[in-house]
Protein backbone atom coordinates (compact mmCIF):
# COMPACT_ATOMS: atom_id res chain seq x y z
CA UNK A 1 0.00 0.00 0.00
CA UNK A 2 1.21 3.49 -0.78
CA UNK A 3 2.27 5.95 1.89
CA UNK A 4 0.21 8.69 0.25
CA UNK A 5 -2.89 9.67 2.24
CA UNK A 6 -5.40 10.77 -0.38
CA UNK A 7 -8.89 11.95 0.50
CA UNK A 8 -10.25 8.59 -0.69
CA UNK A 9 -7.81 6.67 1.51
CA UNK A 10 -8.80 8.76 4.56
CA UNK A 11 -12.49 8.23 3.86
CA UNK A 12 -12.05 4.45 3.62
CA UNK A 13 -9.94 4.39 6.81
CA UNK A 14 -12.54 6.41 8.72
CA UNK A 15 -15.35 4.15 7.49
CA UNK A 16 -13.43 1.23 8.99
CA UNK A 17 -13.30 2.95 12.38
CA UNK A 18 -16.96 4.03 12.22
CA UNK A 19 -18.24 0.56 11.26
CA UNK A 20 -16.34 -1.10 14.07
CA UNK A 21 -17.34 1.54 16.63
CA UNK A 22 -21.01 0.97 15.77
CA UNK A 23 -20.78 -2.76 16.45
CA UNK A 24 -18.18 -3.07 19.23
CA UNK A 25 -18.65 -1.03 22.45
CA UNK A 26 -15.12 -1.86 23.63
CA UNK A 27 -13.64 -0.59 20.39
CA UNK A 28 -15.82 2.52 20.59
CA UNK A 29 -14.34 3.27 24.02
CA UNK A 30 -10.84 2.73 22.62
CA UNK A 31 -11.57 5.22 19.83
CA UNK A 32 -12.62 7.80 22.42
CA UNK A 33 -9.57 7.28 24.66
CA UNK A 34 -6.86 6.26 22.17
CA UNK A 35 -7.83 7.41 18.68
CA UNK A 36 -4.49 6.45 17.11
CA UNK A 37 -4.66 2.97 18.60
CA UNK A 38 -8.21 2.48 17.38
CA UNK A 39 -7.34 3.78 13.93
CA UNK A 40 -4.42 1.36 13.65
CA UNK A 41 -6.48 -1.54 14.98
CA UNK A 42 -9.31 -0.93 12.50
CA UNK A 43 -7.06 -0.40 9.50
CA UNK A 44 -3.92 -2.40 10.09
CA UNK A 45 -1.82 0.70 9.54
CA UNK A 46 -1.03 3.74 11.68
CA UNK A 47 -2.18 7.22 10.78
CA UNK A 48 0.56 9.66 9.79
CA UNK A 49 2.30 11.11 12.87
CA UNK A 50 1.81 14.70 11.68
CA UNK A 51 -1.99 14.37 11.68
CA UNK A 52 -3.92 15.18 14.85
CA UNK A 53 -7.42 13.78 15.26
CA UNK A 54 -9.88 12.58 17.87
CA UNK A 55 -13.19 10.80 17.98
CA UNK A 56 -16.07 12.25 20.00
CA UNK A 57 -19.66 11.16 20.57
CA UNK A 58 -21.08 14.66 20.43
CA UNK A 59 -20.03 18.27 20.01
CA UNK A 60 -21.60 21.44 21.28
CA UNK A 61 -20.35 23.22 18.16
CA UNK A 62 -20.32 22.64 14.43
CA UNK A 63 -16.85 22.36 12.92
CA UNK A 64 -16.57 22.92 9.17
CA UNK A 65 -13.34 22.75 7.21
CA UNK A 66 -13.02 24.97 4.18
CA UNK A 67 -11.40 23.45 1.09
Amino acid sequence: MTDEWTAERWEEAMRGVYRRALLDPGFRQLALTDPRGAFAQANGVSAPENVKFRFVESLDELVLVLP
